[in-house]
């Protein structure tokens, strides 16, 4: 959990570096930096632990995972469908390039920023929160038990 946590910390500010050339791309990851912390928050506060066979359990609320999951798959799709109907219409054209300014913005598209942020830092959030309560939990089990 730590290493995925520490990877996608590592994503996210590699892509706030390479920002730096259009800083107007900084407003979407911030939208995404508040979705996510504010999905974090309410999965925090609906998660459970429980103590089974010497070890504590928690169980995320399955619904966030769901549409976190549909928010990723979905946008993975408009994408694919968005690239195939670019380069269908621009092999039609034998070859040409029918419309430059699409593909030069192609590659700033802030809704995919914006459910990118929110992906990681929903994570980032969360995995510190169970490693801080796993580490909370540790300690206040061996005190039971002394």
């Amino acid at each position: 959990m730590l290493t995925r946590m520490t990877l996608l910390a590592i994503v996210g500010a590699v892509l706030l570096v390479t920002g730096f050339q259009n800083p107007m791309v900084y407003i979407f990851d911030v939208i995404g930096i508040v979705f996510g912390g504010i999905i974090a928050y309410y999965a925090i506060r609906t998660t459970s632990f429980e103590w089974r066979k010497d070890a504590w359990f928690y169980r995320p609320n399955p619904w966030i995972g769901l549409f976190l999951l549909v928010l990723f798959v979905g946008r993975i799709v408009y994408r694919v469908y968005q690239d195939y109907a670019l380069f269908s219409a621009t092999a039609s054209a034998n070859g040409k390039v029918v419309n430059q300014a699409q593909l030069a913005t192609y590659s700033h598209d802030p809704l995919t920023a914006i459910i990118l942020f929110t992906l990681i830092t929903y994570y980032v959030v969360y995995y510190t929160f169970l490693i801080r309560k796993e580490r909370h939990l540790g300690i206040e089990k061996k005190e039971v038990n002394n």
